[in-house]
């Protein structure tokens, strides 16, 4: 019995300690679960008059280097062990990798392009019988930001718990090739970054919490795809516009 109670109170408050921060994994899980969408709405001038150049796209590719998967590292953190309360704060990166979307990118890329060209565009894009070939390289899709969680416990049980999300950013760059009878016309790289405003915290669920920072670093990355898409069309119409 007394060896039972020398070693009952260490165990307890390891325990206690293991269990108080949140794990860098269960972050990772509650943080990639959901899995977002690339959507935007096409806003740009309606252009009704076309030329006679007509644009098949060709491959669509991705950079190696793109992140693939949504990682979360862990970038601080403390315990403070007072006998059987403890108080803790963890500081971590969430990055969100595009095998995370619910459509693969390479695929939205091309559907918004097609959209584009057919609103702004003052070219045929996508025909059968094309006189030019539209190669791009994704070479850059990036949305991460910061996440801290900090409370109190009382061995295995959470008295407090708050979550802190932000600040965070994106940035999405894009190369592509115009070629004719397989020589290169025209190539141009396009960029797009903006920060994320998403500076909120929870004290009830983190789940919900860390599902909108998801969702809102999709809403980045798709605002990028539309700055970047719309420069695309617009340096394509001027290329054309120079022929004619």
């Amino acid at each position: 019995m007394k060896l039972f109670k020398s070693t009952f109170l260490p165990i307890a408050l390891i325990a206690s300690l293991v269990s108080s921060c949140i794990s860098t994994k269960k972050v990772e899980s509650l943080f990639g679960y959901y899995r977002p969408i690339i959507n935007y709405y096409p806003d740009s001038e309606l252009k009704l008059d076309k030329l006679p150049f007509s644009v098949a796209i060709g491959e669509i590719k991705m950079d190696s280097l793109v992140r693939q998967k949504t990682t979360v590292t862990k970038k601080s953190g403390w315990i403070v062990p007072l006998i059987l309360v403890n108080v803790w704060e963890s500081k971590k990166t969430c990055y969100q990798g595009v095998s995370s979307y619910y459509t693969p990118i390479e695929n939205s890329f091309e559907y918004y392009l097609k959209k584009e060209s057919e609103r702004s565009g003052i070219f045929y894009l996508d025909s059968l019988d094309a006189d030019y070939k539209l190669d791009i390289i994704i070479q850059k899709v990036e949305a991460y930001g910061q996440y801290k969680d900090f409370g109190f416990s009382f061995l295995n049980y959470a008295l407090y718990y708050e979550g802190i999300t932000g600040p965070a950013e994106s940035a999405f760059v894009v190369t592509y090739q115009l070629k004719k009878k397989q020589l290169v016309v025209r190539e141009e790289t396009f960029m797009s970054s903006r920060k994320i405003d998403f500076d909120y915290y929870d004290n009830k669920n983190r789940k919900v919490l860390l599902k909108a920072y998801s969702v809102r670093m999709a809403e980045a990355t798709s605002k990028n795809t539309k700055t970047v898409i719309e420069a695309i069309i617009v340096d394509l119409n001027s290329y054309f516009r120079s022929l004619n």
